[in-house]
Formats: structure tokens, sequence, C-alpha cells
């Protein structure tokens, strides 16, 4: 799973690097996607329906994409 979602945003990070101004809005959607794996992640995990060994892969790869993304962003408005 973890494979098709970076396949996935390989692609949509290639269509958006034709124009990372006007598609700011892709971005922003990705955080917010990366940001509820997360948060969803954290709920599970602390409060023990799933083991840490399992999810901190998942919560590392969420947090490394919000923060990178977050730090990439744009922070020019097309005209």
């Amino acid at each position: 799973m973890l494979a098709a979602r970076f396949i996935a945003y390989g692609i949509a990070f290639m269509y958006i690097a034709t124009d990372v101004v006007k598609h700011r809005l892709w971005l922003k959607v990705m955080v917010l996607i990366q940001a509820i794996d997360l948060l969803a992640g954290l709920v599970y995990t602390l409060s023990g329906v799933v083991n840490f060994a399992l999810s901190a892969l998942p919560m590392f790869n969420a947090l490394w994409i919000v923060i990178l993304l977050v730090l990439w962003m744009p922070r020019k408005q097309p005209a």
C-alpha cells in the first residue's frame, strides 16, 4: 500500500512541478491527507488499538511529507 501511495504521489508531484504556484491547492490537499493519516495513526496507537511497531513507519512517512511540503510550499499566490 505504501508503494502505491508513493507512485501516486510521484506522478502528482511531476504534474505539480510544471507550475508549482498554480497548483498550491494540490500541495495543501496533500498536506491535509498526510496530517489526517498522522492524526489517525497517533489516535489508534495511543489508544492501544494498533501496536507502535506497526504504526511507526506510516506515521514517520506522513510526518516528513507534511514537514517538507509545508517548508517548500510556494508563498506567492497566482495572479
